[in-house]
């Protein structure tokens, strides 16, 4: 395998990043992007955000909240609760919540884009029919300043249009007609009815919502979005009877939500199944990184010889030969003896007997070898010589032979 200097790959990574780097400025999107983003978050001043209708209706003299948390706030019926087409879906258990908020006399003003819980429980279905939004022929406007978002809608600006069946068979007033809509009847993009003891608005695109189109001045699409608001914050009488809106930001992402990265973190460091598993896989890092390849080659191992069990016995056998230590050699002959025949004749109290006494009580068991315990005995208590010591190995052999023969 071919290595590459270390220098060089430092070189190369630092350009790839330069590159990454570069492409990264030149093709980031700028604040006002033509892409229309279904989020119709307060928070963005973008030309396809809502911060536009949240300041209008600050102007107008309502009282505006951001709810950034899963629960909405304790019911009033002096509150409108704005749902501005969230990416993420209101469930059937909060779809339930504040609709019985509603029948109990606060206000909604939804944005539909799907067909969604809160869609099914409202009774409107968003139809197929695209019109054109209405324009005022009448107004003065001034010249718009020469934005991405203007040069997006100097052309007709269209809306999807919806089907109201609330339950109860309330009456249904539109506030946004559709122009140019193909088919029969009326294409309506904005309509509002009563539900129990509140009101509900629902729009049907969010695109009509936005800032590039509530800041167009021959768009009568604002116009008629704050009327619908003022139907929903409205009682039965003329008076204004819901002075709060309440801008539903938790399905937009904003607040606390539940993470994987989160709880993933907390698992691994708080679970002692996670710290074991954080542990292997940092020594899997480890390893990987030992097993990888090195700038340089690793240096050889040294090979270290050993000597082997055999030449440690002629090294003793020389050793013992030399200084003529034959009562060593015999007393090493019987604990060999003694080893192999452990669960035999020395079975029990023998096992901390002396040799001597255990070469007495073999010759009483087995007398045929009598002669020969002797003959080791007597290599315990005094040296002999060569041709002797080569007969109390015999001697040993025989007395083996004779008790393993014995207890068969």
């Amino acid at each position: 395998m071919r290595i590459i200097p270390r220098d060089r790959r430092t070189a190369a990574i630092v350009a790839g990043l330069a590159v990454m780097l570069l492409f990264a400025i030149l093709f980031a999107p700028g604040e006002e992007s033509a892409d229309p983003s279904p989020r119709l978050t307060t928070h963005s001043r973008s030309p396809w955000g809502a911060r536009g209708f949240l300041e209008t209706a600050e102007r107008l003299g309502w009282r505006t909240v951001r709810n950034e948390q899963v629960d909405l706030p304790p019911p009033r019926t002096d509150h409108v609760y704005a749902v501005l087409a969230p990416p993420i879906q209101l469930t059937a258990a909060e779809t339930h919540r504040i609709l019985e908020r509603v029948r109990a006399g606060a206000g909604l003003f939804a944005v539909l884009e799907r067909r969604t819980p809160l869609a099914d429980s409202l009774g409107v279905r968003l139809r197929g029919r695209i019109g054109r939004v209405p324009e005022d022929t009448g107004a003065r406007c001034a010249p718009s300043r020469r934005s991405r978002a203007a040069q997006a809608l100097r052309g007709a600006v269209f809306s999807a249009s919806l089907e109201a069946n609330p339950p109860g068979g309330e009456q249904v007033r539109n506030f946004i007609e559709l122009t140019a809509a193909p088919g029969p009847g009326t294409a309506v993009a904005a309509a509002g009815f009563a539900l129990g003891r509140g009101r509900v608005g629902v729009v049907a695109d969010p695109d009509i919502l936005t800032n590039a189109v509530l800041r167009t001045c021959r768009l009568e699409a604002g116009a008629r979005l704050i009327a619908l608001l003022g139907y929903v914050a409205t009682g039965d009488s003329a008076a204004r009877t819901r002075s709060t809106i309440v801008f539903d930001e938790y399905h937009h992402g904003y607040g606390t939500h539940p993470s994987v990265t989160r709880v993933t973190t907390r698992f691994v460091a708080s679970h002692p199944v996670g710290r074991t598993l954080g542990h292997l896989s940092l020594a899997g890092v480890v390893l990987l990184a030992a097993a990888a390849a090195r700038p340089a080659p690793p240096a050889p191992a040294r090979a270290r010889s050993r000597r082997s069990p055999l030449e440690h016995v002629n090294a003793l056998a020389l050793a013992y030969s030399r200084i003529q230590a034959t009562r060593t050699v015999a007393r090493l002959l019987v604990r060999g003896l003694r080893r192999r025949l452990r669960y035999t004749a020395s079975a029990g109290p023998l096992r901390t007997q002396s040799d001597d006494e255990f070469l007495q009580h073999l010759a009483k068991r087995f007398p045929a070898v009598t002669q020969d315990l002797e003959r080791v005995r007597g290599a315990l208590r005094s040296p002999v010589g060569r041709n002797e010591l080569v007969a109390v190995g015999r001697s040993i052999a025989t007395i083996e032979r004779t008790v393993t023969g014995d207890q068969r």
